[in-house]
């Protein structure tokens, strides 16, 4: 089964009011946090956890600030990112030690679970923060996550429809439904789900993304390069966006068109397979050095599917091997 926690978008529950004689401090934390002066927001709940030791809330919100200092560290310093994740959930831990009964605090450790990958043990939480509040929007949606990603289709598709049943204009249960729909082929479905959040959230640019994915697969190509186009307008940055965007570029004829989207999908995240190898797709056609450079590149980044990229590499020696493989992208 596919995993969906790639994508999947998770409900952490911040607080926004201290547990203690702080606020004060406490809410100027919360201001740092949101203008991404973590730091700063670091040094204040220290402050608070100082004065009142017992303040879970400090605790739950710190350690929300380590974990997104730890996704804004490149991959290059993973030592320095993992420093970043042993204090959240250090944080976390305590957070749960001193109110083990709140549902906040047990879905947020549930959540970083989640993200580490730690499915069984994001479960355990989670069952408990469902047990303290059963219609816990957020917890449902965490659980329905780490549901699937365990392998339990099933109960990850009751608790989104049921975190669906709760709040019907919650958008993270129907974004997630979506892509749990996606994974299992129900190409259809994935887009009225992602239709309904777009309805709810009009600027969320991946909403468009997931959109157009599902719309392509059910060969609906004028409607997801629409899609594509719009998901890169609202999130420029996103590799993903613009790497779809140029594939459905390269299938209307447009290679130039094609090329100048990979080509920034690599600057943004020149790790990401797909753009390699669409490049090198698109440049069999006319270019078979620099199209094998790329699938080369493909190979190194993903030896698993090694043999595949030297198939790719092999058909550029006759015309006919390259038309199989443009062709094999969409028929």
């Amino acid at each position: 089964m596919k995993k969906l926690f790639i994508l999947a978008v998770l409900c952490l529950s911040v607080f926004t009011i201290g547990c203690g004689s702080n606020n004060a401090n406490f809410k100027k934390a919360l201001y740092y946090t949101d203008i991404g002066r973590y730091n700063d927001a670091l040094n204040l709940y220290g402050k608070i956890i100082k004065s009142d030791p017992n303040n879970y809330a400090a605790y739950s919100n710190r350690a929300m600030v380590h974990e997104k200092i730890a996704a804004a560290i490149s991959f290059k310093d993973l030592k320095l990112r993992q420093q970043h994740l042993d204090y959240a959930e250090k944080d976390y831990l305590k957070a749960v030690k001193l109110n083990p009964n709140d549902a906040k605090i047990l879905n947020n450790l549930g959540a970083f679970y989640i993200d580490r990958g730690q499915y069984y043990n994001a479960i355990i939480y989670l069952n408990e923060a469902l047990r303290a509040r059963p219609n816990y929007y957020n917890a449902l949606v965490n659980r329905g996550i780490a549901f699937y990603n365990a392998g339990e289709g099933i109960k990850a598709y009751n608790d989104f429809h049921k975190a669906i049943n709760i709040n019907k204009d919650g958008w993270l249960a129907y974004y997630n439904r979506g892509l749990f729909y996606y994974d299992i082929g129900d190409y259809l479905n994935a887009a009225l789900d992602q239709t309904r959040v777009i309805n709810l959230k009009p600027s969320y640019g991946k909403a468009y993304l997931e959109r157009g994915r599902a719309l392509k697969l059910n060969n609906m190509y004028a409607d997801a390069l629409d899609d594509f186009k719009m998901a890169v307008e609202l999130a420029p940055n996103n590799a993903v966006a613009r790497y779809y965007l140029a594939e459905m570029f390269f299938k209307n004829h447009d290679l130039g068109g094609a090329l100048s989207e990979l080509l920034i999908s690599k600057q943004l995240d020149p790790r990401f397979v797909p753009t390699y190898e669409l490049m090198g797709d698109i440049l069999a056609l006319e270019d078979n050095v620099s199209a094998a450079a790329n699938y080369i590149i493909a190979k190194k980044l993903d030896p698993a599917n090694a043999r595949k990229y030297d198939v790719k590499i092999r058909r550029l020696l006759s015309d006919q091997g390259v038309r199989r493989t443009v062709e094999s992208r969409f028929y």
